[in-house]
């Protein structure tokens, strides 16, 4: 059990309430960031920045700080659900085990603002409103945040979940079919409006790949495998969707898109490096900067996984080794590549990878 954790359960066993409780997980949150913005210890800062960026990839529809939850709670994480969710698919909750506590909304009914005194209560509730910046207003209701328990799947015993034989790529002898994951990227860039261009050219030897934000380019190098040029894709579309040809701060620029494409490359399987966290926190920053630059990774990985992932699940067999259509659109939908850090909302249908989705957005 990690420490985070064992601090929930000991509040817990103290019959902490629930302001005590998201006390405890707006701390361990701003006490995550602070430690990757101290680098203390190179060796232990690099595997909990590359535990998140592998989080992320596994739970791309949360929010940040539930990420980073997870992260310092079971960084194995891979599926989690409340217990009532995972009694619906027919597991039980190991004995013994601890669960995992991350933000999750409630709707309530909003209050006049003599109800809004400087109360512990009221002070938690604060603190959840701006760590997701989710609250709303709808029908004299307001959806608010509370601190709840999840398990992960490997805590639980049970039959498999529904859907999860059921793989929408085309195995190579790997296991995946990069050839198919690469075509199914191509194609939501041209459907967002993006040109690819591969090309043999010299110029970009020292680059496998760029990007032209005026002309909403993307050119990749013609001698790149399929599971290279996946990840090269995704980083020039990162590019495209989170910097608007903004000049100033190339290298962070550049080390943000590397992020992304390594969380979207984990997600899908794709063999990749991860990102040198010393160069990603090199200059001046403090620790709301860094989670900016966090939040901007994981919303750009969220709309690329989702893109993708919608591409994926309706692409025909036989198109993954034909040739993009040379006449692709030449405006990019302003929502998803307008250069701000939101990306755009989530396509129509939910994006699958091959197993069972049932995780929020929170």
């Amino acid at each position: 059990m990690t420490s985070a954790a064992q601090r929930m359960d000991d509040a817990t066993a103290e019959g902490g309430s629930r302001p005590r409780r998201a006390t405890l997980l707006a701390e361990q949150i701003h006490n995550f960031v602070q430690d990757l913005g101290t680098e203390v210890e190179q060796v232990r800062t690099q595997a909990a920045f590359t535990e998140l960026l592998d989080t992320m990839s596994r739970f791309h529809n949360y929010s940040l700080g539930n990420q980073i939850l997870i992260t310092l709670q079971r960084p194995g994480a891979t599926r989690v659900a409340g217990l009532r969710k995972w009694n619906e698919f027919g597991r039980k909750v190991n004995k013994g085990e601890s669960a995992i506590w991350i933000w999750a909304p409630r709707r309530k009914k909003a209050r006049s603002p003599d109800a809004e005194a400087n109360t512990p209560a009221n002070q938690a509730e604060a603190m959840e409103r701006e760590l997701d910046r989710q609250a709303v207003q709808d029908s004299g209701e307001r959806l608010r945040f509370v601190p709840v328990k999840v398990f992960d799947i490997g805590q639980t015993d049970g039959p498999p979940l529904p859907g999860e034989e059921l793989n929408v790529t085309l195995p190579d002898e790997d296991g995946v079919d990069f050839q198919r994951l690469s075509r199914a990227a191509e194609v939501h860039l041209v459907d967002e409006g993006c040109r690819i261009n591969v090309t043999p050219e010299p110029r970009l030897s020292n680059h496998a790949g760029t990007a032209n934000h005026a002309t909403r380019e993307i050119r990749i190098d013609a001698g790149l495998s399929d599971s290279a040029r996946f990840g090269v894709l995704a980083h020039e579309a990162a590019h495209l969707m989170l910097h608007g040809g903004k000049e100033e701060g190339v290298r962070a620029q550049e080390l943000e898109a590397e992020a992304v494409s390594y969380v979207v490359c984990r997600h899908f399987q794709v063999p990749t490096r991860a990102p040198n966290y010393l160069a990603f926190m090199a200059g001046p920053h403090t620790p709301e900067e860094l989670k900016q630059r966090l939040d901007t990774i994981t919303r750009g990985a969220r709309a690329l996984i989702q893109g993708i992932g919608h591409s994926l699940e309706h692409l025909p067999v036989e198109m993954a080794a034909q040739p993009l259509p040379e006449d692709a659109p030449e405006t990019l939908d302003d929502d998803l590549f307008a250069g701000s850090a939101r990306p755009s909302s989530p396509p129509s249908k939910p994006a699958r990878s091959g197993r069972m989705e049932f995780d929020l957005d929170f």
